[in-house]
């Protein structure tokens, strides 16, 4: 269980770190993606 959790955040933090990174800047204007 534990594992499998670490493992996620790090898929996510790759992917933010990749592709993902300029998307949140702009969506920090919007109030959708604050949800996230």
């Amino acid at each position: 269980m534990f594992l499998s959790s670490v493992k996620r955040l790090r898929i996510m933090r790759t992917i933010e770190a990749t592709g993902l990174a300029p998307r949140l800047h702009k969506g920090n204007e919007k109030p959708r993606s604050s949800r996230i």
